[in-house]
């Protein structure tokens, strides 16, 4: 059955995060899960993964049910998904109610899916470019509905067993994507008319086909394959013919940003609460940071010696090494700053209390 089967499911759209998104009218908690409703009466359950790193900015998967199904379908496999690429997982609710499950209806839906999409990136500090939407059967439909509307909004679909008609008139242009078919699918008879529809107006995108397998999305491996996909320029579109079990295991993630690195710290402080036992007034600390900062960068002082004029007792006892998370202590300015410094640098940066000055070395710790 659908409900059963569909542990994730398939139509996978990225898109930048807009100006502006709906507000929550409720956020509840359900286990491990949110249950999120906007003022708008979009409804959907999230999953956000175990293993996020310090300031890192997620992925985010919008997936949609199939008819007569419930978000919790998407998030049986979802969990395990989101957790091995560190993605935020949104499973929307369908606007109809069908008696057991929901629906689709396109003309509000696919404006809702939107909305919940733009509303997650903000609230979750998901990474706006690395959105994607799964959609199974019938939520592939407003998958494709939604990168339609969206046009250049959107990096990528992929959907599983949508119909093909929707394939036809979808107006997705250059977006790289992936098309799932089960070979005992209902609809695999008309396989070839199925590959035109994908195919034919569409030249970045896949085409995979599961062998014994009928009206249900991929396996975990698969999904994960077709993410991949999409996330590598580099990877040339294809044809394959899948087993119905998976003959490899989950592949590394693509798209994900590699970890922060390991930090050299010098923090050179003005009077404050925050503070104890400093006397110097802010201009002080900024004379002492900028003595310090040219004397590194030419070379006239050695680290150690710097750092044994550190105020951070606690990064000074380790040589002045600091991770990202130490240094989210010190406010988002400073931890902004060492994410976007370049390898070997030391760089200046006033934080709340003091002035920071950070070495990125050139092989980060992993």
């Amino acid at each position: 059955m659908q409900r059963r089967a569909l542990a994730v499911s398939i139509g996978l759209l990225f898109v930048a995060a807009p100006a502006f998104a709906q507000k929550a009218k409720s956020v509840e908690k359900e286990g491990d899960l949110e249950v999120v409703t906007l003022e708008s009466g979009a409804i959907a359950k999230v999953y956000k993964p175990k293993d996020l790193r310090p300031a890192e900015k997620p992925g985010l998967v919008v997936a949609l049910h199939g008819t007569s199904m419930r978000p919790d379908d998407m998030l049986t496999s979802g969990r395990r998904l989101a957790d091995h690429r560190g993605d935020v997982w949104v499973a929307c609710r369908g606007g109809t109610d069908i008696g057991g499950g929901f629906g689709w209806n396109p003309k509000g839906d696919v404006k809702d899916v939107a909305e919940m999409a733009r509303y997650a990136v903000g609230a979750y500090g998901c990474d706006g470019k690395r959105v994607v939407i799964l959609g199974f059967s019938g939520g592939a439909m407003i998958a494709l509905d939604v990168a339609s509307a969206g046009r250049g909004a959107y990096a990528g679909v992929i959907a599983c067993s949508g119909p093909r008609l929707a394939w036809r008139g979808a107006a997705i242009g250059g977006m790289r994507a992936v098309a799932f078919l089960g070979e005992k699918d209902d609809q695999f008879p008309l396989s070839a008319e199925y590959r035109t529809c994908v195919l034919g107006n569409h030249p970045a995108t896949c085409f995979w086909v599961m062998k014994d397998t009928g009206h249900q999305p991929p396996a975990d491996v698969y999904l994960n394959d077709a993410l991949n996909f999409v996330f590598d320029p580099a990877e040339k579109p294809s044809e394959k013919n899948l087993p119905a079990s998976p003959d490899h295991g989950l592949a590394e993630p693509k798209g994900r940003p590699a970890p922060l690195p390991e930090f050299t710290q010098i923090y050179v402080a003005w009077k404050s609460e925050a503070a104890p036992g400093v006397s110097r007034d802010k201009a002080a600390a900024k004379a002492t940071a900028e003595e310090l900062l040219a004397k590194l960068r030419k070379k006239e002082l050695t680290v150690e010696a710097a750092v044994a004029q550190s105020d951070d007792a606690g990064t000074k006892a380790k040589g002045g090494a600091t991770t990202a998370e130490a240094l989210q202590r010190f406010g988002p300015k400073v931890l902004e700053k060492a994410a976007a410094m370049k390898p070997e640098t030391w760089e200046l940066v006033e934080g709340a209390t003091g002035y920071h000055l950070l070495l990125r070395p050139k092989n980060p710790a992993r």
